[in-house]
């Protein structure tokens, strides 16, 4: 097997009629198979990036599925064919687009003629349905009506057609009701549920007859899956006015090999009617609610005989098979999302107690599972049900001593729940999660804190803290004692480890603020005396380091009790690490921010960092009279840490701060400045592999420090008089130093929180950060542009930050481009631009602007950028730089904004950029642009 220049030149011919498939299989072959980084490799990767962007690579599609004999080479030109579906299929003439759709329509029949032909084609199979079903988005219904009864009917025929044309009609459903947002326009997309909505009785009844004939299992659980997907739209009438839910309970779900995703299917009917319940009539809903309630009995009676009510279901998880493990996640979900949206009807009937009663207690079993998926699931309905239990007790505080009627149900509720609860109360302490505090990880060779924003640990540990939280209010003292006992058995070693003590502090501190002052403070105090006595008894350093971070969590979590106490167990400090040291300078930060005299704050954190401050004044002399001291490892580490020290107090303070900065800001930009001189020396002779040594990093982590407390000052000090002149003065000292070592350090050098160090700079001070701007501009702008426009990869985190400090000069200081030229205007614009093309969305949107439905990490990120270019427009026709922007940049922002939005590789942020074009037109509209395009000819817009 070879490879030529020769035989890709002829591939790339598009003027011969017909293409040799069998090379395109060798270079498809050389691409997937060939040695990692080869020159064959290379070149047939080049190859198949040229064929696949020609204009007319569409047209050998249909020789190449005919021809080729490598299923991988099929499935790159299905590749081809979806993707002009997707963009250009209204513009191919009707005869071509019904070859097309025939053509794929025979090859996916071809391909089902049998279940061993499915599955050993089940790759392409699964392409051959997406193209297929991106051919339905375009034609059905208008150019092929009767889509629904051609499938339909063809399925009758053939189970292994059925199987595939049911993954068909799934796939459309997910097309039309998942995925359509943002993909498909609003209208059309309206119109294709419609559609689907209307022709739905065909489908319902080839979903009977495969429940009622098939005897394929593979058939059997394809057409549930289908139903799953379904059943979040269907007319509700086919749910509860069907024999379904007999079928599904009665029929599939005590057969091993459909229960799972017949649960999922029950797990679905349980979460009906959703939010439509407010459309249906009163005798309907008691109907369904009838019907609901029978489900649940008849759900539930099979599942007893599956899993018996006395199993341990927490010893035998481990044990059991992955389906066995998928079978009580899917018991789970259907528990869960029952009893969340129907359990009160199963707490008024007394009839159905003891359904009640076992569904409870396979709920407390299912919680007791070292699992975290499932721990989510129906950590979800304990959350809920004491969510719902808060709140009426909040509404109706009086209750009737627990007499057991619906009539008087907020403490007919709480009876029934109260002992129940007290076992979640344990269950839940002992899986609390990681909270976004405890995050460490190791950064130039030391332990320090990450705040992981968003991770699926952080938003479970959220969820762990907001029912706890409910629990507490409901019984605050139940919660006590159960925390106390568990903690007595930690201190007398029964249930002594790391993993307890430290689930046991975190669910401490989730609860603060859930109890009076006063009963929060006594047991505040006995948690703290107890945890001391457990660290001073407690034998070896290591166990002594946890249990003082874990009083250091404690203490921090509880601001009401740190503005009572002033020293708490000062002994335990000794056996803190330095991430620890770090941490008990942010608790006692807190403790300084609960004071509201400034002045006072600022002698606490003069007394605070006493001895920081004294290990400071011996190092600097040593450094400022020989530079090369910071060559030493130790030392800069122990720069690192007094300046993380640093930043804890400033991120806690604030303001009161300022006057701790003055004794140390002299001093810190020396050591900047020094450490840059350093680093590009040693950078100099031997290239950018020396930025990976220990000592580089060491350095650098120094001036990254530095840099942050500067930021945090600027984002935290208020908007008063006093703040606002503090961080004035502070701007050119810190920006003489900073921005000079920007410009003329070597890019791998640079450190890109100057950026937003400077960007908040702007933030804060705006118009007054105008007489430096010039120097501001001319020292970051082009250097770092030059970093990131060759391609978007090189130097990936200069990238955000460069448009956050675009965005905010472009929000604040606009008049610094008063006097820019044509060709410095368009440099700025350019550089957006080039922003809106990156495929980050953080990036890209830094670009655009906010859209209202984007997700809250998406919404920070869009917000600190600041949304550049959407401000550049509005500043520019809002100034006297209107005319200049209409007659010089308009029209090539106009070009480059539609190139971008139409391709379909930004598709993501369509409507961001659909917005923009949309206030572009309306400056025509609107009267905006009285002017002409061309300079010195004013027009009339009426």
């Amino acid at each position: 097997m070879s490879l030529t220049e020769e035989q890709a030149e002829q591939l790339l011919d598009f003027s011969q009629p017909k293409i040799d498939v069998s090379v395109m299989d060798t270079i498809v072959q050389f691409f997937y198979e060939g040695r990692p980084g080869s020159g064959e490799q290379k070149l047939a990767e080049n190859i198949m990036k040229q064929f696949q962007e020609h204009p007319q690579a569409w047209l050998r599609v249909l020789q190449i599925l005919q021809e080729s004999n490598y299923s991988s080479t099929k499935y790159y030109a299905l590749n081809i064919l979806k993707n002009i579906i997707s963009t250009r299929w209204k513009t191919l003439p009707e005869d071509q687009t019904e070859g097309i759709r025939n053509f794929i329509v025979s090859m996916t029949i071809e391909a089902s003629q049998s279940f061993e032909t499915l599955h050993d084609n089940r790759v392409i199979v699964s392409k051959l349905n997406g193209v297929l079903v991106q051919i339905l988005k375009q034609q059905w219904p208008q150019q092929w009506p009767s889509f629904i009864t051609d499938i339909v009917g063809a399925s009758k025929t053939s189970e292994p057609l059925c199987q595939n044309n049911l993954e068909i009609l799934k796939l459309l459903s997910e097309e039309i009701y998942d995925y359509s947002k943002g993909q498909i326009i609003q209208v059309k997309a309206q119109h294709l549920k419609d559609a689907l909505f209307r022709e739905f009785a065909p489908i319902y009844e080839l979903l009977e007859f495969v429940f009622e004939n098939a005897g394929e299992p593979s058939l059997i659980n394809q057409a549930l899956q289908t139903l799953l997907r379904f059943l979040s739209w269907i007319p509700i009438g086919y749910v509860f006015e069907t024999n379904l839910i007999p079928t599904l309970v009665n029929k599939f779900l005590s057969e091993p090999a459909f229960r799972n995703s017949t649960l999922e299917c029950l797990s679905e009917i349980a979460s009906l009617p959703g939010d439509s319940i407010a459309d249906i009539a009163m005798d309907d809903l008691q109907e369904i609610q009838s019907k609901q309630i029978e489900l649940f009995r008849g759900g539930l009676a099979r599942l007893i005989e599956i899993l018996p009510v006395e199993t341990d279901i927490a010893s035998m998880w481990h044990m059991a098979s992955s389906d066995e493990q998928a079978f009580i996640r899917m018991f789970a979900l259907f528990l869960a999302t029952w009893l969340k949206q129907h359990g009160s009807l199963l707490e008024q009937d007394q009839a159905n107690w003891n359904t009640h009663k076992i569904a409870m207690e396979y709920a407390l079993m299912i919680s007791r599972v070292d699992d975290k998926e499932l721990f989510k699931i129906i950590l979800e309905f304990w959350s809920s049900l004491a969510g719902d239990l808060y709140n009426e007790s909040v509404n109706n505080p009086e209750g009737t001593n627990g007499q057991l009627t619906p009539k008087h149900f907020p403490r007919y509720r709480f009876d029934l729940y109260d002992k129940l609860l007290s076992t979640v109360r344990s269950i839940i302490i002992r899986q609390t999660p990681k909270p976004e505090e405890v995050l460490i990880v190791e950064v130039d060779g030391e332990p320090v804190r990450e705040f992981a924003k968003d991770t699926d640990g952080i938003e479970l540990y959220k969820a762990v803290r907001i029912t706890l939280v409910y629990l507490t209010h409901l019984h605050p003292d139940d919660t006590s004692k159960i925390m106390c006992g568990m903690l007595g058995r930690i201190i007398d070693g029964s249930e002594y480890s790391w993993h307890n003590l430290n689930t046991l502090c975190w669910a401490i501190g989730s609860i603060s603020g859930t109890m009076a002052e006063e009963e929060e403070k006594k047991f505040l105090v006995h948690v703290i005396r107890d945890l001391l006595s457990l660290c001073e008894k407690t034998r070896g350093k290591n166990h002594k380091a946890v249990i003082a971070a874990n009083i250091m969590y404690v203490v921090g979590q509880y601001p009401r009790f740190l503005r009572s106490c002033v020293v708490l167990g000062m002994s335990s400090i000794i056996y803190l690490s330095l991430c620890m040291i770090q941490t008990f300078y942010k608790a006692v930060g807190n403790m300084i921010s609960a004071q509201k005299d400034v002045w006072k704050q600022s002698k606490f954190v003069e007394h605070l960092m006493y001895t920081t401050n004294e290990m400071w004044s011996n190092m600097i002399p040593t450094i400022r009279t020989d530079t090369s001291s910071l060559m030493d490892q130790s030392m800069l580490r122990e720069l690192v840490h007094i300046l993380r020290c640093n930043y804890a107090v400033a991120s806690t303070v604030s303001l009161a701060y300022m006057s701790q900065l003055s004794v140390i800001l002299d001093d810190a930009m020396f050591l900047y400045c020094t450490l840059s001189q350093h680093i590009s020396g040693m950078m100099s002779p031997r290239g950018d592999i020396i930025s990976y040594q220990p000592i580089v990093q060491s350095m650098r982590a120094v001036r990254r420090e530095t840099l942050r407390i500067i930021e945090v000052l600027y984002q935290r000090i208020d908007s008063g008089i006093q703040g606002l002149q503090g961080l004035q003065d502070l701007a050119p000292v810190i920006l003489n130093s900073i921005l000079g070592d920007y410009t003329q350090s070597p890019p791998q050098s640079r450190e890109s929180t100057v950026l937003t160090v400077v960007a908040m700079c702007i933030n804060r001070l705006s118009d007054s950060m105008l007489p430096l701007m010039g120097e501001v501009f001319g020292a970051l702008f082009e250097p770092t542009l030059s970093m990131i426009n060759e391609d978007f990869e090189l130097f990936p985190e200069f990238r955000k930050p460069f448009y956050i400090w675009i965005g905010a000069v472009v929000s604040n200081v606009f008049g610094i481009f008063a006097d820019f030229s044509a060709e410095q205007w368009n440099m700025v614009l350019d550089s957006i631009l080039w922003g809106c093309r990156h495929l980050q969305r953080d990036v890209a949107e830094c670009c655009t602007y906010e859209h209202i439905s984007q997700s809250r990490l998406c919404i920070a990120a869009c917000g600190r950028a600041l949304k550049a270019l959407r401000d550049f427009v509005l500043s520019a026709v809002t100034t006297d730089s209107r005319q200049f922007f209409f007659q010089n940049l308009y029209l090539n922002l106009l070009k480059q904004l539609l190139i971008i939005a139409t391709d379909p590789q930004y598709a993501s942020n369509m409507a961001l950029h659909s917005a923009l074009l949309s206030r572009l037109f309306l400056f025509i509209e609107d009267g905006s642009m009285d002017c002409s395009f061309i300079p010195e000819q004013t027009v009339s817009n009426q």
